[in-house]
């Protein structure tokens, strides 16, 4: 806790979470949760939480994933199942959500980035 490097990582990951909400909001609703969590959550035109992407404090301690993204069990079934599909090993579920992340690699470019989460947000607003 008492190192210089925390500051600076979690500094980069908000940005990178600001640049992703910058450049993908216009495609649906975004909005940053305040429980704690720095992230981005995203609906649909009817108001219904499609998306989420950012930091998930209890993600990252378990699994050493800082960055991710993911589905909620709630969520319209055809929504869901072509996102376990195409995450298939590569996912974990966290309370009622199906989350998967960024590897380190990926976090140095923040336009691949913003690829990637633009890619998840047009294929599920495809599928709505």
């Amino acid at each position: 806790m008492f190192t210089s490097a925390i500051p600076s990582i979690l500094t980069k990951l908000f940005s990178i979470v600001d640049s992703v909400k910058e450049a993908t909001s216009p495609t649906c609703s975004a909005r940053k949760l305040k429980n704690g969590e720095y992230g981005i959550s995203y609906e649909n035109d009817s108001g219904e939480e499609i998306f989420y992407f950012g930091v998930w404090y209890e993600f990252w301690e378990k699994h050493k994933k800082p960055l991710v993204f993911g589905v909620h069990n709630n969520f319209p079934q055809n929504i869901k199942d072509d996102f376990l599909k195409r995450k298939e090993g590569k996912l974990i579920p966290l309370d009622d959500w199906h989350m998967t992340w960024l590897e380190q690699e990926d976090l140095e470019d923040s336009g691949k980035i913003i690829e990637v989460i633009q890619y998840e947000l047009d294929r599920l607003l495809a599928l709505k």
